[in-house]
């Protein structure tokens, strides 16, 4: 699975948000993720008409979560941003592997349950770590998480 470098950005944006106690402004988000400020606030203004973020208006205003992290999983953000299934569907009338296919149709459901399942509070938890296949050392869920969707 490949995503699109705006949904990484989203991602990092989303998380760095939950990580902030209180309102978080365009220019603070952009800094802390090393996103362009044009890009993040178009990213802010999406993720916000999506429903995942409130805005406050004036001097001290800025962004902060609609909801729980808890309850924003990694695939609400993935497909709010992808705009379609996470996983294509192959159309079986192009090829000869019913079998091969049936396989990878599980492996695409069980994909996205398991994206389902990870919520963005899990990602910025310190207790959410996975081994590193190449150095078998552990790291934060977030780091390769992020490093598995965006290569």
């Amino acid at each position: 699975m490949k995503i699109k470098q705006s949904t990484g950005y989203a991602l990092h944006i989303i998380c760095e948000v939950a990580q902030n106690a209180g309102i978080i402004n365009a220019r603070q988000v952009s800094e802390r993720t090393g996103i362009t400020g044009p890009f993040t606030g178009r990213l802010l203004r999406e993720l916000a008409l999506a429903g995942f973020l409130n805005v406050s208006q004036g001097a001290n205003g800025g962004y902060h979560l609609a909801m729980s992290p808890d309850d924003i999983s990694l695939y609400d953000i993935i497909d709010r941003m992808e705009g379609l299934d996470l996983l294509t569907k192959i159309d079986e009338t192009n090829s000869s592997s019913d079998r091969a296919l049936t396989e990878i149709e599980i492996a695409q459901d069980r994909m996205t349950e398991h994206l389902k399942s990870v919520s963005i509070a899990a990602v910025i938890g310190e207790t959410a770590q996975r081994p590193d296949r190449k150095t078998r050392r552990r790291r934060p869920a977030s780091v390769s998480m992020y490093d598995a969707m965006l290569h």
